[in-house]
């Protein structure tokens, strides 16, 4: 095909709408479902499709069984069929009658006008539970006619009910008598002996709601198909097949890409319709549709984890300026609806009332509209070109929009705030006018005039969420002139008490002048006083200070003596801490050394490993050398040559491995807070001995008896052995107490290999103290190596026991911050490759010390 053809073709995926009947041919991976359907559907007249949101219920339906049923699968009810699809909205009997009066669907040729005809066969519906019996027989069909009913979204028909409550109880008995009357409607029609079939479409979450109605929860359960999830097999079906009948070509990466990215979930369908029409979109747009579809692709469109999100964001865009992107706000909020049912659902609204909730003429509103039913995103319905009047139906095409699209699930909270707030005040008002409440005051009236000053609520806003706006408008301002009728009230009391606080300081400060002269006259005769009693007892003063003089003297000597006592006991602590600093330096000195001695081992390890990467070279260069002389067809001689320096360099390979691990298990051991201890010495009596009262309490299973804390009882024979047969990263744990508590400050494990173990026996251990009623983790180890200590030659338990075959790790591992308690667990990660199978760790002790380095 040509490139410029390839431009030409048309998206095969539908988006987040649901596919339609006239796309059958772009229906795929669903033939079995299709067949599960039709045959539950001949047995039952009445069948109830059921999946989770964005399971593909509505496609099944428009794809699978109404082609089916044309094409006469059914034998029993042949092909003849007229069919009548709607969803129930706010008045499910009126969306019926006109699903039922849309011509070809039950009658032909009629004089009457469209208007005249609904409302002929509304009236028949609302007459009796036959009603849609009697407009089966008054339409006179033709011979081995059948009809379908189709009610798709059926959940709607619960969500109304709530939506629609209010506190007039006339009003919810009409909706409530209206919904069960639509039921007995469908239940009727199924059950009668006319042909006519029922199907009904619903999210499995609203199950539990069928209960509301007497007889469907039974006619569910006798007719219901639950859509099972795709294979994946099907799930390549549904991406490959659309891509084929476009004449495209989709890489074998990304086809398995988008398989994975699906996944189980199918609520992740509809979000891969919509990935997949974007991402055909995006490769004609780069290819010109003149290679596979690959991956960059689908990543240029943000995946099936932010594609939905992003090109919602692009549309809105689009609008420029702050009136139509509040008007797309305000849109959207009408067209959900998560105040009633936090399980959020859609909410169909016709375009007159969307006009009037945002406040805009119907033209602006229709230019933001436009921008969100292109053909290239179909997220409203009806898509373009159909056109936009005053009963039009504004729908969004999948719930999928409002659980991805970030903007729209920050709207759709504020609007459920919002409408709590209008709740509130509208339930307020109605109290007041009843006498039961009075007038609102602060703080609650500030918040609620602030509400109003933002959201500026209407009338066709307000009746979605309670009736009375006008007395709750009118009970809010009441409360404002109330509020401010106070406040002023309270301002001019405050004037009237701030001139009779002048007046009383008047009169205050004509008694203030006189107190004033008072006391400047009593000053005067107080300071004559004061001199002459001056005079008096200057003489006495005189005495008292040669006596104090002579006092002073005497102290003066005693702190003297005793400042030189002081001076001398300083001269002593200045000594010991001279002594002290020596001592500091000289420990200085030695963690300097150690930690130059533990830098030379780390280096030693190091260069070990690059000797064993340099002998791993070395091997592989006589194998070629023997492959290439073996090829070549050389002499015995050669031959055995080339075989012998093979040889030598594998065993050389073999000692430098084994030196570099024991170098790499001393370093590794360092850098945990870990030293590698012999073998045989398992203490006989440390902190966790069953001899001092440590009992076990807890266990992950197990293939024998636990026998870590039994001292030196323990043996390679009697060791825990945890169950076998776990995946790598499986954590095996033992839990126990304590007789009393204990502060440990280091631990010992001994473990071993069994059998089939040549390697280490575990990746990771930590033990846990129970605080509070908390596992606080105090010690961890990671050996990376296979253990040293061999037990085939010399004993590594007391008594000496030889066990085969391998090595016995033994590991002291000091606590970096001891605690004191009774309850400990210990944690022994699966470690597995393909020499250890699937073993479980062997622990033949673990032993507690009070002192660190595993001393008691």
């Amino acid at each position: 095909m040509s490139t410029a053809a390839r431009i030409r073709l048309s998206n095969p995926f539908p988006g987040l709408r649901p596919f339609r009947e006239e796309e059958e041919y772009l229906f795929f991976g669903r033939e079995s479902q299709v067949d599960g359907m039709v045959d539950k559907f001949a047995a039952k007249r009445f069948l109830a499709v059921v999946g989770s949101s964005g399971s593909g219920k509505s496609s099944l339906v428009n794809c699978g069984l109404r082609p089916a049923l044309r094409r006469g699968v059914m034998a029993r009810a042949g092909s003849v069929w007229q069919m009548a699809q709607f969803r129930p909205g706010g008045d499910p009997i009126n969306a019926m009658a006109r699903a039922l009066a849309e011509p070809g669907v039950l009658f032909r040729g009629l004089d009457v006008g469209a208007e005249s005809l609904e409302g002929m066969v509304e009236a028949t519906l609302e007459m009796s539970n036959l009603g849609v019996v009697d407009l089966f027989e008054q339409a006179q069909l033709e011979s081995r006619s059948n009809l379908l009913l189709i009610v798709d979204q059926f959940e709607e028909l619960f969500r109304y009910r709530a939506l629609q409550d209010s506190p007039s109880s006339q009003e919810l008995n009409r909706t409530d008598e209206r919904a069960v009357a639509f039921v007995n409607l469908l239940l009727e029609a199924g059950r009668s002996e006319k042909p006519i079939y029922v199907v009904l479409t619903m999210r499995s979450d609203f199950l539990g709601d069928c209960a509301r109605f007497s007889g469907l929860p039974e006619a569910v359960n006798e007719g219901q198909y639950l859509v099972p999830r795709l294979t994946r097999d099907e799930r390549r079906a549904a991406i490959t097949g659309p891509i084929a009948v476009g004449g495209g070509e989709i890489s074998p990466v990304l086809l398995s890409r988008l398989v994975n990215d699906v996944g189980d979930n199918p609520d992740q369908l509809s979000i891969l319709q919509h990935a997949l029409n974007r991402t055909w979109a995006q490769w004609q747009r780069e290819r010109g549709g003149s290679e596979p579809i690959s991956l960059s692709h689908y990543e240029a469109i943000g995946t099936m984890a932010h594609a939905l999100d992003q090109h919602a964001e692009r549309a809105f865009a689009e609008l420029v300026t702050e009136r139509q992107q509040k008007i797309c706000e305000v849109v959207f909020q009408a067209l959900t609806d998560k105040g009633s049912d936090a399980r959020g659902i859609r909410r169909p609204t016709d375009f007159a009332t969307l006009s009037a909730i945002a406040g805009a003429s119907p033209a602006e509103v229709a230019e933001v509209l436009e921008v969100f039913r292109k053909p290239s995103r179909s997220f409203l319905m009806p898509p373009t070109p159909e056109a936009l009047q005053s009963g039009t139906i504004i729908d969004i095409s999948h719930e999928s929009l409002m659980r991805v699209w970030n903007r729209l699930k920050d709207w759709v909270d504020r609007e459920a705030e919002s409408a709590a707030q209008f709740r509130r005040l509208a339930q307020n008002a109605g109290l007041h006018a009843r006498g039961a409440a009075g007038l609102m005051t602060d703080p609650e009236l500030s918040v609620m005039l602030q509400w109003q000053q933002t959201w500026q609520p209407n009338a066709a806003w307000a009746e979605r969420y309670h009736d009375g706006f006008e007395q709750a408008l009118f009970f809010l301002e009441q409360s404002r002139n109330a509020r401010d009728a106070t406040l002023l009230l309270e301002k001019e009391e405050s004037r009237l008490a701030l001139r009779r606080a002048r007046g009383v300081s008047a009169v205050f400060a004509l008694a203030f002048v006189v107190a004033l002269g008072l006391a400047i006259y009593a000053f005067v005769q107080r300071s004559r006083a004061i001199v002459e009693h001056t005079a008096r007892t200057q003489s006495e003063a005189l005495n008292q200070v040669q006596k104090k003089l002579i006092a002073t003297e005497a102290r003066a000597k005693a702190e003297s003596d005793a400042l030189n006592a002081k001076l001398s006991d300083s001269l002593k602590l200045t000594e010991e801490a001279r002594k002290q600093a020596e001592a500091s330096n000289e420990r200085a000195t030695k963690e300097a050394e150690r930690a130059t001695r533990n830098a030379q081992l780390f280096i030693s390890a190091m260069q070990a490993q690059a000797a064993v990467q340099r002998a791993a070279n070395v091997q592989l260069d006589k194998a070629a050398v023997l492959q290439r002389d073996t090829d070549a067809k050389k002499d015995t001689a050669t031959l055995d040559r080339d075989k012998k320096d093979l040889e030598a360099a594998r065993e050389s390979w073999q000692e430098l491995s084994a030196d570099a691990a024991r170098k790499s298990e001393q370093a590794f051991a360092i850098m945990g807070a870990v030293r590698i201890i012999a073998a045989n010495q398992i203490s006989r009596s440390d902190l966790f001995d069953v001899s001092s009262g440590s009992l076990v309490t807890a266990t992950s299973p197990l293939r024998n008896p636990t026998d870590m804390f039994n001292g030196t009882r323990g043996s390679a024979e009697r060791a825990t052995v945890f169950a076998d047969g776990k995946p790598i990263d499986t954590t095996h744990w033992i839990e126990w107490r304590t007789k009393a508590d204990v502060t440990v400050k280091s631990v010992a494990i001994f473990a071993a290999h069994d059998q089939v173990r040549f390697r280490r026996a575990f990746s990771n251990f930590k033990l846990f103290a129970r605080k509070q009623n908390k596992w606080v983790e105090i010690a961890q180890y990671t050996p990376s190596l296979p253990y040293g200590g061999s037990c085939t030659t010399n004993p590594c338990l007391p008594p000496a026991v030889k066990f085969q075959p391998g090595t016995v790790l033994a590991a002291c591992v000091n606590v970096n911050a001891p605690v004191a308690a009774s309850e400990f667990r210990a944690e022994f990660v699966q470690a597995v490759s393909a020499l250890e199978g699937f073993s479980g760790p062997r622990v033949l002790q673990l032993d507690g010390y009070r002192k660190r380095d595993c001393s008691n």
